[in-house]
């Protein structure tokens, strides 16, 4: 599920005329088949031809573990599509122990550092 949200300061005046995607998701069918890519073109398309001038949207590290918990893709697949990281913070301390277990131990096995990892990433689309 996709949900493009403006920025407004009421419900019927857009002074800011570019969205936010909230939330994304994927199903292991569609994984690694270029499924997002297509939608994302999709969304940026339909973006354009309403005058948006830039989506933004959240994203977490490369891994496995990321993506099965938060859905959505990577800092690496938004990259792909061709969204530029516009700040980032490192919030590992929102997590329980076992959750960091999890995250840490795989970034551990791909040579990522801890502080990588939990990094999530605000990330833009200028239209």
């Amino acid at each position: 599920m996709a949900q493009l949200t403006p920025k407004a300061e009421s419900p019927d005046v857009i002074r800011d005329p570019s969205g936010q995607l909230r939330y994304r998701t994927r199903e292991e069918a569609g994984a690694r088949r270029g499924v997002g890519q297509k939608l994302v073109k999709g969304l940026i398309q339909w973006a354009r031809q309403s005058d948006w001038k830039r989506i933004v949207k959240r994203a977490h590290a490369d891994l496995d573990c990321m993506y099965g918990e938060y859905g959505g893709g990577g800092k690496a697949f938004w990259e792909k599509a061709g969204f530029v990281v516009t700040s980032a913070h490192c919030k590992p301390w929102e997590h329980d122990d076992d959750w960091k277990s999890v995250v840490e131990t795989e970034a551990d096995s791909r040579d990522m550092t801890k502080e990588e990892a939990w990094t999530w990433y605000r990330m833009a689309y200028d239209l």
